[in-house]
């Protein structure tokens, strides 16, 4: 009886022992928690970085294309672009595109939009062209290659280079200017036909003299390094050179003043005598003098006779 008493006593107190052991206190309880919810928050971040990466990179191309692209912004439109086109000939086709490009890209105007608002942008000539040709276009790249072929530049690349050539540059046009006209006819050229080095070499040969003698064709790797020598060089010579000019031409003007022989007053003439129309009829009117008489006939008459009156054949008196 007593030892039974003892084992039971005994197994209490052991259970008592494990008891005590497993039961929590208030910081570690505390401690767990903060383990699990650390290691929720690195499962959540490690979730973050996957999804970013996946959207960085770009969705596969499916190899069959797509007759339209689903728009990304559907209230993004032409609306407010302020590009038009009529297709006449004092027109630009390549400022166009540009301009509608750069509004489509700004705005965020989608390629299905953006061929569904093309009619919006459209003119005259241009309007009646794409209403004709407005069902069987598919996609906006066909959509400006069509309007490129429709109002395009038509010229051969042999017609271009004669127009290019057949222009320089006037000794009063900025060189900017000039390369930016002349860089627009080469952009009418078919891609590839030429390389940045002979454009350079094309468009430094037709400069005018007075800056081709100031910057070397081997100093000029691009186009940029030539405007900005160009620009350099004008800006330095527009102020000075005409103060310069100005001097000389007071100094000119001065010296040329001096030099001149002073003015002899010019003599003034007589008033012109008015002409009297009945004095030179009296004039004529008046008989001729008579001839005086030789001393021979004096002498052949005498001293006291009368000298006779010399006659004609037919007897008229001479005097």
């Amino acid at each position: 009886m007593t030892r039974s008493r003892k084992s039971r006593n005994a197994s209490l107190l052991s259970n008592d022992g494990e008891d005590r052991e497993n039961t929590f206190t208030e910081s570690a309880v505390t401690a767990l928690i903060a383990r699990l919810q650390q290691s929720q928050t690195e499962a959540f971040e490690r979730l973050i970085d996957r999804v970013m990466a996946d959207r960085t990179v770009p969705a596969p191309q499916s190899s069959t294309p797509s007759t339209f692209v689903a728009p990304s912004d559907a209230s993004a439109t032409f609306a407010r672009c302020t590009a038009r086109y009529g297709g006449g000939p004092g027109e630009s086709l390549e400022n166009f595109l540009d301009a509608v490009e750069s509004f489509k890209e700004c705005a965020g105007v989608s390629d299905f939009t953006a061929l569904r608002g093309l009619s919006m942008l459209l003119t005259h000539n241009a309007a009646t062209w794409w209403q004709g040709v407005r069902e069987s276009t598919q996609t906006w790249k066909e959509a400006k290659e069509s309007l490129v072929c429709a109002f395009g530049e038509q010229r051969p690349p042999h017609r271009l280079y004669r127009l290019l050539f057949g222009q320089e540059q006037a000794s009063n046009e900025r060189t900017d200017i000039f390369v930016a006209k002349a860089r627009a006819l080469l952009a009418k050229l078919p891609r590839g036909d030429l390389n940045i080095k002979v454009e350079l070499d094309m468009v430094y040969g037709l400069l005018n003299n007075k800056i081709r003698e100031r910057i070397a064709r081997s100093e000029i790797t691009s186009f940029e390094d030539l405007i900005r020598r160009a620009r350099e060089l004008e800006d330095g010579m527009t102020t000075p050179a005409t103060n310069y000019e100005r001097d000389l031409r007071t100094r000119a003007g001065r010296s040329a003043h001096a030099t001149l022989p002073a003015r002899v007053p010019a003599p003034r003439s007589s008033p012109p005598v008015p002409h009297d129309s009945r004095a030179t009829d009296a004039a004529q009117r008046a008989p001729a003098p008579r001839a005086p008489i030789p001393q021979s006939l004096h002498a052949a008459t005498g001293a006291g006779a009368r000298p006779s009156t010399a006659t004609d054949d037919c007897g008229a008196p001479l005097f």
